[in-house]
């Protein structure tokens, strides 16, 4: 125990007593103050406007390849929905043509029709005419009447004849020309072209066809131009063509359908626990050095 203190007190009339008073050691703790130096860390400052300087920069860049990206995908739409146009345009001025040219054809074998039917018609009834011209010339002996006579008839009879032929003729055109119109309504106008068993074999291996409607169609406008560039569409070269043009549109869909060896690419300024890596292949890389933009930023892209 502390070593006690005795205090004598003015005790007159009053008992004696002795009071025990403990030492107390306080603690001196140092006080914090806030000193102002006058100036702010310039080293400080200039970091963080760096910082938000190339946070910017990266934005831009990345937002620069999403737009290099949807422009290539629009003008690929726009080709296929061009091409398409004018398959339709072309297929609706044939079908105007044949339609036209049905329409005269039609007009011109009923006016043939018609005018066998009354050529005939009047053959017919000059005979009935000549006949009794030959009965009358018969009858009063007239042997000059009754030659001119059976000449016309015999001259009629050869008219009569072709009229016959002639009839014969178009009513067999007009059956044979029935008989495809049938035949043609029971099957397909244009018929259906089978995929080939290449074609079949890339669709299975590629999932997004048919069912991405914008990968699709950048597909079917990649198509047209392989096709117009002289590319054999059963050929190994335009099948790796389109792979390839796939790819460089969509990099992001393509990220991770195989492994291949990759360079890791981590986010600066990040801190080493946690940290998140985006793995880009090599054609990837290829890619981003193409267009001029970070790997990094690029990895962010693909990431998204």
């Amino acid at each position: 125990m502390a070593e006690e203190n005795s205090v004598e007190l003015d005790t007159d009339g009053v008992q004696e007593e002795t009071l025990s008073v403990a030492e107390q050691k306080l603690e001196e703790k140092p006080e914090k103050i806030d000193v102002d130096l006058g100036y702010t860390d310039p080293v400080k400052k200039e970091t963080k406007a760096k910082v938000i300087e190339e946070t910017d920069e990266k934005k831009d860049n990345l937002q620069d390849v999403s737009d290099n990206v949807k422009k290539r995908i629009d003008q690929l739409t726009r080709k296929f929905r061009e091409a398409e146009r004018r398959e339709k345009a072309a297929l609706d001025y044939a079908k105007g043509l044949q339609n036209k040219y049905s329409g005269l054809e039609k007009k011109i074998k009923d006016t043939d029709k018609t005018y066998i039917e009354e050529y005939e018609a009047r053959v017919d009834s000059q005979r009935e005419q000549v006949k009794k011209q030959l009965q009358t010339a018969v009858e009063t002996n007239d042997a000059e009447g009754i030659m001119n006579a059976n000449d016309q008839l015999t001259q009629l009879a050869v008219e009569k004849e072709k009229a016959k032929i002639k009839k014969e003729q178009f009513e067999q055109e007009e059956k044979a020309q029935k008989e495809n119109q049938q035949t043609q309504q029971q099957s397909p106008q244009q018929p259906v072209v089978q995929p080939s068993a290449k074609a079949e074999k890339w669709a299975e291996d590629n999932e997004w066809f048919g069912n991405d409607r914008v990968m699709t169609n950048a597909a079917y406008g990649i198509h047209e131009d392989l096709v117009t560039q002289g590319f054999d569409p059963e050929s190994d070269e335009y099948y790796n063509e389109v792979n390839k043009l796939m790819r460089e549109n969509f990099p992001h869909k393509f990220a991770d359908e195989r492994k291949q060896p990759v360079q890791t690419v981590a986010s600066a300024g990040r801190k080493q626990e946690g940290r998140r890596t985006v793995k880009l292949t090599r054609s990837q890389v290829a890619i981003a050095k193409k267009l001029g933009v970070p790997l990094e930023e690029y990895a962010k892209h693909v990431k998204e």
